[in-house]
């Protein structure tokens, strides 16, 4: 069974609640997700190889 997520990254917001930047994202690769921006997703790109940091983005979780 596929799941995929869709999720808004923004640093300042983690940042602002005392949140370690990236850590969503560190979590779905535990859990065996591949991580993309969304714009890269719809293009057919390879997904992201590290967790964004900086600046905002919409992001998409995919694991098989």
């Amino acid at each position: 069974m596929s799941s995929v997520l869709v999720f808004e990254f923004c640093d300042w917001e983690a940042r602002l609640r005392d949140w370690k930047v990236g850590a969503a994202q560190e979590f779905l690769f535990e859990c065996s997700y591949s991580v993309w921006r969304l714009s890269d997703f719809l293009k057919g790109k390879d997904p992201l190889r590290e967790s964004i940091t900086s600046d905002y983005s919409m992001l998409v979780g995919f694991r098989r």
